[in-house]
């Protein structure tokens, strides 16, 4: 049986370690002020166990009934599948009333992930969901006023 290699999680500059982290995939969420979380995925595919991390996180967030606020760098990552894609575009839909805002980041010379991300975009668009795409993650964190949880913004 061979070794599984971990991938370590990105840092969030600034913040200090992750709140949570899955040793499977390298993915890393850190909470903030904001009602909700940041999660941070290394130089991988965002495939359906990633999907499922990320869900799963917002899911017991979700249970407090105060809508949340997400923020997903994906500017390391190395795409996504339309599986990973569906599942997540689908829970959102699911639970619309439930997110104030999602943004995420993603690299603009990474054209076929930032195509899925806008598929996706338009889908929660009509549905309500206050998406927004961008280029770097200090752009994304000042455009949403989150800080560190309990700080004030």
């Amino acid at each position: 049986m061979g070794a599984e290699t971990i991938p370590l999680w990105r840092p969030l500059p600034g913040w200090g370690p992750p709140d949570l982290s899955c040793p499977r995939t390298g993915v890393a969420m850190w909470e903030h002020d904001r009602d909700g979380v940041i999660y941070t995925v290394p130089d991988r595919l965002i495939d359906d166990e990633v999907a499922s991390f990320m869900i799963a996180q917002d899911e017991a967030r979700l249970r407090r009934g105060v809508p949340l606020t997400v923020l997903h760098d994906w500017s390391a990552s190395a795409g996504y599948t339309s599986s990973a894609r569906s599942r997540l575009t689908r829970h959102v839909l699911a639970h619309t009333e439930l997110y104030a805002r999602i943004g995420i980041v993603v690299r603009p010379a990474s054209r076929l992930l930032g195509m899925g991300v806008q598929l996706a975009a338009t889908t929660l668009a009509v549905a309500g969901v206050t998406f927004r795409t961008y280029p770097r993650l200090e752009v994304a964190v000042r455009a949403l006023g989150i800080r560190r949880g309990g700080d004030a913004a």
